[in-house]
């Protein structure tokens, strides 16, 4: 079996590098996800993006209690709602670190799944906590970089 359940490190320089967009699905696209999906049960994860375990592809997925879960490909934050909130948070990726950290509410992404279909969506609450997080990995960004 793969090494998969590797988690990349603050110190990692695959955490610090913008993810490149992925043109299409193919099966090692579908492989990575699968192997994603096994790595946030391992680590009772809630959210990974594809660079937490060595890929540079823009891909992060969400499994969050009680929400189905979502594969998000090439996602993009097209819009920010002015209401915020502080609330604490931890990464796979900074062990032992829990920062508060402000966020808006809400977010509107476009994104495509698994099927390479784009989509847009509002997201609220925890789902767009968690896809503010997985997207700041993607472009290079942790929780150790918030005052």
């Amino acid at each position: 079996m793969k090494n998969i359940c590797t988690i990349r490190q603050q110190t990692d320089p695959i955490l610090r590098i913008p993810s490149h967009s992925i043109p299409g699905i193919t099966l090692e696209i579908k492989e990575l996800i699968m192997d994603m999906f096994i790595v946030l049960k391992f680590t009772k994860g809630i959210g990974l993006a594809a660079n937490q375990i060595g890929h540079s592809e823009a891909l992060c997925i969400i499994n969050a209690p009680e929400q189905i879960p979502m594969v998000l490909i090439n996602p993009k934050i097209t819009w920010y709602s002015s209401e915020t909130c502080i609330m604490g948070e931890g990464c796979l990726s900074c062990k032992k670190i829990y920062k508060n950290i402000r966020r808006p509410n809400a977010i509107r992404i476009k994104y495509r799944d698994l099927n390479y279909q784009e989509h847009t969506k509002k997201l609220t609450g925890i789902l767009a906590r968690i896809a503010q997080h997985e997207i700041d990995h993607l472009n290079g960004k942790l929780i150790i970089d918030y005052k």
